[in-house]
């Protein structure tokens, strides 16, 4: 079609198909909103650190990677946020997790030291 015989329909369609394209191009170009916070990053720090120290304690074969464990803390803090929005875990969870977190590595040490053996008392 030549573009003197063009019609209306033609022209405006051409605008619009124009627009969209410009309308596209400028929403590539707009930064996207971070997303909002859909969980409690102390809920979340709860969960790493009892993953974290829960694996290495019961599973140390498995060799879980900190990758992994911090993905699965996440999944889990979306999880409680989704059925407890409201949760504040405050000092009391705090306690818990910071006593989990000094332990559980030693959990496998004897209690108490061994006594010093004498070798010289034969």
């Amino acid at each position: 079609m030549d573009d003197n015989n063009r019609t209306f329909d033609d022209e405006q369609e051409q605008e619009t198909l124009t627009g969209v394209h410009i309308a596209a191009a400028d929403e590539q170009e707009q930064p996207r909103p971070a997303e909002p916070l859909n969980y409690n990053p102390e809920i979340y720090q709860a969960c790493l650190t009892l993953i974290r120290e829960g694996t290495t304690l019961l599973v140390p074969g498995w060799e879980i990677q900190d990758s992994e464990c911090d993905a699965l803390a996440m999944i889990y803090a979306k999880v409680i946020n989704k059925y407890w929005p409201n949760l504040d875990i405050g000092v009391d969870l705090a306690a818990i997790v910071l006593t989990i977190a000094i332990f559980s590595p030693r959990i496998h040490l004897p209690r108490k030291p061994e006594p010093a053996s004498d070798d010289n008392a034969t």
